[in-house]
């Protein structure tokens, strides 16, 4: 009931967001979510090689994938409607060498935007255990390391796309004060929560 929901939605003039692994979505239902009034798709790709795609996702092809992605890039060019397209990368010890190659085929596909997710530990994860997280469930300062490392060799490489980091783990912290401001983990002694970037009464997460 994609459509449906994307078109109700719609209707009452919200932007409607999409995050997909696209491959797994039929080309007629695509075209018919785009044509319902989607306002942005942000398509999750983590690998650009063929073996590694069906490790990491367990179904379909990559070629599958760029196939219905290159529609919906021609459907946006064609129809000069403001649709969003973007991509997710979930960065992880295994595909984090491709980091720049997904940003530079973004540039390609005039996509501006790459949000950059460190990989987070779920269960049960068919991939094994999160070694990229320590028992804490915190980023192995390793990876961390490595992974700002790609960022920034990736930024300057392939300036024309933006990327955004998701996580506040991968951020300077800086001491709270009395101005409100973005504070990761525990709060310290004496501290309190002065707001949230999602505020239930603005947002809506269907997943």
């Amino acid at each position: 009931r994609l459509v449906e929901a994307v078109a109700l939605a719609s209707a009452t003039g919200a932007a409607v967001e999409v995050v997909t692994a696209l491959a797994s979505v039929k080309p007629r239902q695509l075209t018919a979510a785009l044509e319902a009034g989607l306002s942005r798709l942000t398509v999750s790709l983590h690998t650009l090689d063929p073996e590694r795609f069906r490790e990491l996702y367990g179904f379909s092809t990559l070629d599958d994938m760029l196939g219905k992605l290159e529609m919906v890039l021609a459907w946006r060019d064609r129809r000069g409607y403001s649709l969003t397209v973007d991509l997710a990368f979930v960065a992880m010890d295994r595909n984090l060498d491709e980091l720049q190659r997904i940003a530079s085929f973004a540039a390609q596909c005039n996509i501006p935007v790459v949000a950059v997710h460190p990989v987070i530990s779920r269960d049960p994860l068919p991939l094994g255990e999160v070694a990229e997280r320590s028992p804490d469930g915190m980023l192995e300062n390793g990876f961390r390391e490595r992974l700002l490392d790609a960022v920034t060799t990736t930024r300057r490489v392939v300036p024309d796309v933006a990327l955004q980091l998701s996580s506040s783990e991968l951020s300077s912290i800086s001491r709270l004060d009395g101005h409100s401001r973005l504070w990761p983990g525990p709060l310290p002694a004496g501290a309190k929560i002065g707001g949230c970037d999602q505020s239930p009464f603005d947002t809506v997460h269907v997943l």
